[in-house]
This record gives C-alpha cells, structure tokens and sequence, in this order.
C-alpha cells in the first residue's frame, strides 16, 4: 500500500489513516492516493463543457449518472446521508430544480463553492448571493422564486453546518445506492474544484496564507483532479469515504483559519 503524489513521489505508508504524501523537495501535502495492486490515481477526467448533449446520463451511462450534467436528463440526485441537526438541502429536491433551470454546474459544485467562499471569512448578502449562484451555474436568466429560495436555504445551511459548535459540516456527496464509486469520486472531484474556485472567487486572499490552510488547500487540488484506475477494486470504498472525511476536514480547517476574527455569522434570514 503506498501514497501516490502528483508529482511520481512515493511514499509506502502502512494503513489507510495516513492520507498526506509530503514532496521531499518542497515539504508541501498535495496528494492523497492509497494504492494496493491497484492505484487510485490522481488525474484529471472531467472538464467543464465535455459534454452538453444527451445529459448528464451521458457522461455516465453504467449507472444514474449522478454528477454529469443537467442538461435534457431527468435523471435524480441523492445527497450522501446527512447529519440530521445540521444538513437540511434535500438532495432530490436539488436536482429537480436543477434540472427544471437548466444549471450547468452539479450540487456538489455549488456547495463546493459557496463552502470555500465561506471558508475564505467572505460573506454575501442575499441579492449577490443569487447572482454569483447564477454564475457559477452558468444560468441563462434569472433564478425562479422555487429556486431562489432554495438557494437562500442552501447559504444559510452551508454557513451554520461550517459555523457550527457541533462541527458537523458535510460535504454534499452522493450516497453508494445512487451512485458507482466511480461517480462518488467524480463528485468528490467536483466539490474539491468548486471549494478552490470559490475560495479563489471571495477576494479574502492577502498576504500570507496560514500553513495549514495552505497545506490543505494543496490537497483539495489534488483531490479536484482524482479518478479511478479500477472501478472494480474493492478498496475503492474504504479510500472514497477517507477522501472525503479528509475533505470536510479540511474545509473546517480552512474555515478556522480564515475566520479566526471574522464577526459571528449571518444567515440570509
């Protein structure tokens, strides 16, 4: 078993609780990969505008294709189980409406998004809120009154699960019944890629970053370009739920770090 780095590093590690690989040229944390006889390899697979005919069904066409694109699909999206006290997004819910508005991007990229935004210590009120949602989604026009008010609850959700004595935030995945490993990681791949662009989008970055929320930063980059080698390898599922473990993780880390003297959070309501 060892850790592959984006780079060809290797590293041989002894269990799947040791997710980091430091490069030994430059001592930074940027891959993640347990690997038995088969890799779990970090590479780029999904680019944004491969596909915009036929759906998201297309893309994925072995299963429900849970994280393709919206586009002409009536297929439906589940959320990973949720924590009851702290995740109140119904997953279906989403994808109807995402379907119904034609949005581009999936759930677990806007709540990528919105999560590394929010991390930054940058807040939005509700109005520019609603445009930057429009955006990321690449909306054609306005967002419906259905759809706004979903997205003002999805705000307030992914604020108060990320503010949250309890530390209960969860990464908004889908669960194993809806989705092969294959497009968990997908997902995971997408939520990792909305975390930075919204990070990257908010405008907090000045000066130094934290170390450890540059370390951790570096390893949802690595996490934003993941596939498999081998659909079919039975550790693939132990690996996916460590990966994203690790990946909530590091948005409350990034979240800590970023909001250490940022003002009590406010909600959109």
């Amino acid at each position: 078993m060892a850790l592959f780095c984006s780079r060809s590093s290797w590293c041989t590690v002894s269990s799947f609780s040791i997710l980091r690989c430091r490069l030994w040229s430059s001592g930074f944390c940027i891959a993640i990969i347990v690997v038995s006889e088969n890799r779990l390899t970090i590479r780029g697979r999904w680019r944004r505008g491969q596909s915009t005919e036929g759906g998201f069904a297309a893309l994925f066409p072995s299963a429900s294709g849970i994280c393709g694109f919206f586009r002409g699909s009536n297929d439906r999206m589940t959320a990973f189980p949720p924590v009851e006290d702290v995740m109140t997004i119904e997953f279906s819910a989403a994808a109807d409406l995402w379907l119904e508005s034609r949005c581009y991007q999936t759930p677990s990229a806007l709540h990528g998004w919105l999560t590394g935004y929010l991390a930054s210590g940058a807040r939005l009120k509700a109005a520019d809120w609603l445009l930057e949602a429009q955006e990321y989604l690449e909306l054609e026009e306005t967002p419906e009154a259905p759809l706004q008010a979903f997205l003002q609850t999805f705000y307030d959700d992914v604020l108060l699960g990320l503010s949250g004595e309890s530390m209960e935030f969860s990464v908004l995945l889908p669960a194993d019944e809806d989705a092969d490993i294959d497009e968990q990681v997908e997902c995971l791949a997408q939520w990792s890629k909305g975390f930075l662009d919204g990070f990257g989008a908010s405008g907090q970055i000045q000066g130094k970053v934290p170390e450890d929320v540059l370390e951790v930063l570096q390893d949802l980059d690595a996490f934003s370009q993941a596939s498999l080698d081998d659909p079919q390898d039975p550790q693939n599922e132990m690996l996916y739920l460590e990966l994203a473990e690790h990946a909530r993780v590091a948005a409350l880390t990034v979240f800590y770090g970023m909001n250490k003297t940022a003002p009590a959070p406010k909600t959109l309501h």
